[in-house]
């Protein structure tokens, strides 16, 4: 889910909550209620509170037994074997 911002030529932007889903090789967007009411101190919370419940089911996926799934886990460019000492 996701807060999309639509701009209006006059008027403060449409703020809708919106959830996205694929289908196929395309990517539907579904409007699930307009936010356009809210105080923009609202609006930044709801954002705020979305991005921590979409972090906490990563970490939770990541954490799932049987997963071995870690960011970064060898490190990227040239690799060095051997002594790191240099002469």
């Amino acid at each position: 889910m996701h807060i999309a911002a639509i701009p209006n030529r006059s008027a403060r932007p449409t703020f809708l909550l919106r959830k996205s889903a694929r289908k196929g090789k395309h990517v539907t967007s579904e409007t699930l209620t307009n936010l356009s009411e809210l105080s923009n101190a609202q609006i930044e919370a709801i954002r705020r509170e979305l991005r921590v419940k979409s972090l906490g089911l990563a970490v939770a996926i990541s954490n799932a037994p049987g997963r071995s799934f870690t960011a970064m886990s060898t490190p990227c460019g040239r690799q060095w074997h051997g002594s790191a000492s240099t002469s």
